[in-house]
Parts: C-alpha cells; sequence; structure tokens
C-alpha cells in the first residue's frame, strides 16, 4: 500500500522525487532491478562469509580482513580491463559474463562444509567474486546513464544509488533471516557423534550455506533479467563518447 501511494503521487506531481517515466524503457528497467539483485547477493553474502570465518574457522578480525585480499586483487584486476572490453563486445555481454562468474561462485560457496579450511573452497568463490562484480556493476551503470538525457541523469542517478542502497539493506535482511532459521534447525538436528564445539560449527555453516544457496537465487534472478531485458553495444558506444569510465 504505501508504494503504491507514492507511486500514485509521484505520477501527479510536477517534479517528484523519483520520476516514473526512468522505469519506461525495457533495458534501464531491467538495469535498475538487477542492480537491486546484485547488491542483495553481495552484501549478503559478505556479511555470511564473515561468520564462516570467524565462527567456524575461528579467525580474528584481522585475520577475516586479510581473508578477502584475494578478492581484492581481483577486483583491481577486473578493473583494468573492463573499460577496455566494453566498447568492442557491448554492456549486455559483458554484464552477463560479470553476473554469471558471480552466480558461480556464490553457488560454489554453498558447498563449504564444517570441515572446510581456507582453500579452494573459499579463495575460489572470493577470486570469482571480484573478477565479476566489475563486469557485473559498470555496464549497468552504463545502461542508466546512457541513457538519460542531460537533464535526467541526475533523478537516473539518484535511483541508481537507492536501488543499491535498498538492495544491499533487504538482501541481508532476508539473508540474515534465512541463516538464522537455517542454523536453529541445525541445532534442532544434530548429526550423532559430533562435540558441543562441533555442533556449534555445524550449525553455524548450515546457516551460512542457506543463506548462499538465497543469494544464489537472487544472483540467478538478475542473471536471468540481464539476459532478456538489457541491450548492449549502444550503450556501450555512446558511454565512450561521453566519458563513461568516470562514471
Amino acid at each position: 500500500m504505501p508504494v503504491a501511494a507514492f507511486a500514485v503521487i509521484e505520477k501527479n506531481v510536477d517534479q517528484p522525487i523519483v520520476p516514473l517515466w526512468l522505469f519506461t524503457r525495457r533495458s534501464r528497467a531491467g538495469a535498475y532491478i538487477d542492480l537491486l539483485f546484485i547488491a542483495a547477493t553481495l552484501t549478503g553474502v559478505w556479511f555470511s562469509l564473515v561468520q564462516f570465518l570467524q565462527g567456524v574457522l575461528g579467525y580474528g578480525p584481522l585475520v577475516t580482513g586479510l581473508a578477502f585480499l584475494p578478492m581484492a586483487l581481483s577486483v583491481f584486476v577486473s578493473s583494468q580491463f573492463v573499460p577496455r572490453i566494453l566498447p568492442g563486445f557491448g554492456a549486455k555481454p559483458v554484464a552477463v559474463t560479470g553476473l554469471a562468474a558471480v552466480a558461480v561462485a556464490t553457488v560454489w560457496l554453498t558447498r563449504l562444509t564444517a570441515t572446510s579450511g581456507y582453500g579452494p573452497h573459499v579463495v575460489g568463490p572470493l577470486v570469482l567474486f571480484g573478477l565479476g562484480a566489475g563486469p557485473a556493476l559498470v555496464p549497468h551503470n552504463l545502461i542508466v546513464l546512457s541513457e538519460a538525457a542531460p537533464e535526467e541523469s541526475g533523478a537516473a542517478s539518484g535511483v541508481l544509488q537507492a536501488m543499491l542502497t535498498v538492495g544491499g539493506s533487504l538482501g541481508l535482511a532476508l539473508l540474515v533471516t534465512v541463516f538464522g532459521a537455517a542454523m536453529r534447525s541445525a541445532k534442532a538436528h544434530p548429526p550423532s557423534g559430533l562435540s558441543e564445539s562441533e555442533q556449534a560449527r555445524h550449525a553455524l555453516t548450515a546457516g551460512v550455506t542457506g543463506a548462499f544457496t538465497v543469494g544464489s537465487a537472487f544472483v540467478l534472478c538478475g542473471l536471468l533479467i540481464a539476459v532478456s531485458a538489457l541491450k548492449g553495444r549502444r550503450a556501450a558506444r555512446e558511454g565512450k563518447a561521453g566519458g563513461w569510465t568516470r562514471v
């Protein structure tokens, strides 16, 4: 009801906060929804992975932060090649590739167990997240802004930032809810033959992988939208002409 009321008000005022015509183009509307799913996935996954590193592997805050270095390095690498490949391939293929990498990384994390160490099951997904995040996010920003007239760019950019913020907040809330439910269920039905500490790690891992499963559903929905709704080459050409690397 509040959303419907907000839409009615925005439609009938002279200077709306969120101009509804921003959602009339299929590609831009798809990019907005995708940004919601991407932010929901990344924020929730980062939170859940911290719980695994600290609660299951026993890392302290400093070591946990250092454990994310593979992702930081891969983000740096992807940031170097995304600007070079966008004009040639177009926004849609790059976005789909990035989302596919994030999807594989999230699904990979669902395979964690209470006995998994900091090895392929953690480092591999972190690297894929870093390599996929840039190619996933930059083309969506480009599509949103390249289809907006100069006088519309402020509103288009504002809605873009709102989608990222709202997506991150909603995604984290939903995944934490799933995390708690899965952990309580695992505590209620613990495997036999485990010590108390092992049962605690098992329950925490169940909560983490439950959250990763829902996160996988988020990013797969985003991937489906990217394949079906986004446009690509025109946005890349216009972005290159307009200096999109500074967006």
